[in-house]
Formats: structure tokens, C-alpha cells, sequence
């Protein structure tokens, strides 16, 4: 019986086998009559499908070097006044670009930004002068009324942040900044978060002069072997991503929104930061390159990381403060450490714990 059924699946497998080949055969067969046959009209799609597609890398490199001269013609624009002919050559350029991209949008925003920061930062004081820039820029762009109150908004908070700069917001500047407002054509509640602000910078100002920083509890964060916690906050760690993408004129597009990546605490200890939610995200602070606060976020660029982990929270020059403090302690603490000769592999290093980093080894 068990020969029968090995027969079978053998004479099986053979017959499926002879109907394959027999069906690869015919399909050859028929190609090569094809292109026997008609191989001029062959040719000719290959050569259109080239055509096109030369046609399309050509579009689409057209297409970029424009987008890259309008966001040239604003940067230059936003440091300094052009005459009649570059105007016209930037209105001509943003006529022809048509609809913009998200990615060129932002850029063409940011350097309107930089142009009401630059006007009006310095002096707390927008002239007409500096209004007919601002309006200029925003009818050569073509920038849309949500954009032109964004730029605005950021350069009325930059304008804030200088002057309370040194934790304090005298009558006279709390007076310049309602005429700035007032010019810029915001509203009121344009500086509602100025009160926030301002006693965020005065608790980071009481930080950094404080002669030491004190421990507090840290119940939801497991510490190592002499880490002490110094500051927790609430925070949402923030992202880009693609909300949308779409291909016009043979370039592809994306629509980028934020969306919040982790929540719950932010943590700062004498070694690390650190941010509870799904899992723990640790930073090291011999890791941080780059700390800052921009647009009431916290930015910390990691070493090897081309973008910043971006931070809201409450109080970010707080925290921004005592993640200063913190690097200042430990870098003091590594300073203290003494570079010894490792008996066992001979190489000049600094213990970590009594132990040679390299081999392992008890080295003293």
C-alpha cells in the first residue's frame, strides 16, 4: 500500500513538472514570435516610456531648484531691504512655484519670523517702516493669514523672552511690549502666557544661583547606585510625522502634524534625564550636546542624533535650568576622578567604580 501511494505522488509530480515545462515552452515561444514580429513597436514604447521618464527627472529638478531660489530670495529678503527689481523677481518666483509644499512653506515662515524678530526685537519698538517690511514680505510670498498671525505670535514671544531676559518685566517694558502688540495687530491674549513665562525665568534664575541643588523624591523612577533626583514635572514628548503625501508636478510632498509620543514625567537627576510614560527614555547627561528652549519647548539633541527630542511641559526654562546645573555637577564630579595605569593592561585610564573600563579588572 505504502509503495502504491509513493508510486502515485511520483507519477504525479512528473505529470505537474511535464505540464510546467510544456507551458514555459509555449510562453517563449510566443515571445519570441512577438518580438520577431514586431519589434519596431517594441522600440518605440521603450523609447517613449525613456522619454517620458527624462521628461518627468527633468520636471522635477526644474522644480526643486525653483522652490530652493524662493526660499533663497527669503532668507535674503528677512536680513535685509531689497530694491524694486529683487521684489519683483521674488513675486515672479512664488507666482510660478503656485501652490508650495509644506517644507518650503515652514522655511518661507521661518524667515518671516526672522524678519519680524530682527525689526523689532532690539528696540521693542515697531516703526512704520518695519510694518511696511513686514507687510511687503507677506504680499510677496503670498503667505496665508494663519501663517502672517503664527509669525507674528512668535515674534511678539521672542520679543517677551529678551525682555524678561533678566527675570523681571519693569512698567516701562511691560508698556513697550502692549505697543509692539498693538502694532503687530494682535490680540490681547497674544501675551496670556507672559505671566507664566515670566515666573517660569525667575524659578530658572533662582536655580542657577542656588550653591548647591536639593534631592527630592522620585517614586516612579528606579535611581542607580548613588543617582540622586533634583527636579520632576509633568511633560509630553512631541514629534513631526507624515499626515498626508501627494505628487505634484513629478515631486512628492509630505504634510507633516505633531503628535505626542510619550506622556507622563520628566526627570532630572545628578546623571541623566529621563521621561516615563510607554517605557522610560534615558539621556545620559555626558550625552547631551545641545539643550535649549524655543517656542515654550524643551530641545535636547543627543549626541549622534541629526533632530532634537522636543519636550512641552510647564516650566521648560526651569527644567532647562536644572539640566544645566546638573551637567555643571557632573562634570565637576568626572574632573575629580584620577587617570591611573592599570596594572594588568597597561593603558592610562580613568576607574569607573574601582574597576579598569577596559579589561575590567580591578586596576588598583
Amino acid at each position: 500500500m505504502g509503495r502504491r501511494r509513493r508510486r502515485a505522488s511520483t507519477d504525479l509530480a512528473t505529470w505537474l513538472f511535464g505540464v510546467a515545462a510544456l507551458i514555459i515552452g509555449l510562453v517563449s515561444w510566443l515571445v519570441a514570435q512577438l518580438i520577431k514580429h514586431l519589434w519596431i513597436e517594441i522600440l518605440v514604447i521603450a523609447a517613449v516610456v525613456s522619454a517620458a521618464a527624462i521628461f518627468l527627472a527633468i520636471r522635477r529638478s526644474m522644480r526643486r531648484r525653483l522652490l530652493a531660489r524662493l526660499v533663497g530670495h527669503a532668507t535674503a529678503l528677512s536680513n535685509e531691504p531689497r530694491d524694486a527689481a529683487f521684489l519683483a523677481s521674488a513675486r515672479e518666483l512664488r507666482r510660478k512655484a503656485k501652490v508650495l509644499p509644506s517644507e518650503t512653506e515652514r522655511e518661507v515662515v521661518d524667515a518671516y519670523v526672522s524678519l519680524a524678530l530682527w525689526e523689532v526685537v532690539e528696540d521693542r519698538h515697531v516703526s512704520e517702516d518695519e510694518l511696511r517690511r513686514l507687510r511687503e514680505f507677506e504680499e510677496v510670498f503670498a503667505l496665508r493669514p494663519s501663517h502672517i498671525e503664527e509669525g507674528r505670535k512668535r515674534g511678539l514671544r521672542k520679543v517677551f523672552e529678551h525682555a524678561v531676559a533678566d527675570g523681571e518685566l519693569s512698567k516701562k517694558e511691560e508698556s513697550e511690549l502692549s505697543q509692539v502688540r498693538e502694532a503687530l495687530g494682535l490680540p490681547a491674549e497674544a501675551l496670556a502666557r507672559g505671566e507664566a513665562v515670566l515666573t517660569d525665568m525667575r524659578q530658572a534664575r533662582t536655580v542657577r544661583e542656588a550653591s548647591q541643588l536639593a534631592p527630592v523624591e522620585a517614586p516612579r523612577l528606579r535611581l542607580q547606585r548613588g543617582e540622586i533626583a533634583h527636579f520632576v514635572c509633568d511633560a509630553k514628548e512631541i514629534k513631526e510625522r507624515v499626515a498626508s503625501s501627494y505628487v505634484r508636478d513629478g515631486v512628492r510632498y509630505k504634510d507633516m502634524e505633531q503628535v505626542v509620543v510619550r506622556e507622563g514625567q520628566f526627570f532630572v537627576t545628578s546623571g541623566r534625564v529621563a521621561h516615563s510614560g510607554k517605557g522610560v527614555l534615558s539621556i545620559k547627561l555626558a550625552h547631551i550636546e545641545e539643550a535649549f528652549v524655543e517656542d515654550g519647548e524643551l530641545h535636547l539633541f543627543k549626541k549622534g542624533r541629526k533632530s532634537a527630542q522636543r519636550f512641552v511641559m510647564a516650566n521648560p526654562y526651569t527644567v532647562l535650568a536644572y539640566i544645566e546645573r546638573a551637567r555643571e555637577g557632573a562634570d565637576a564630579q568626572a574632573g575629580r576622578h584620577r587617570d591611573v595605569t592599570c596594572k594588568y593592561c597597561r593603558k592610562l585610564v580613568s576607574l569607573v567604580r574601582g574597576k579598569c573600563p577596559e579589561c575590567g579588572a580591578r586596576a588598583t
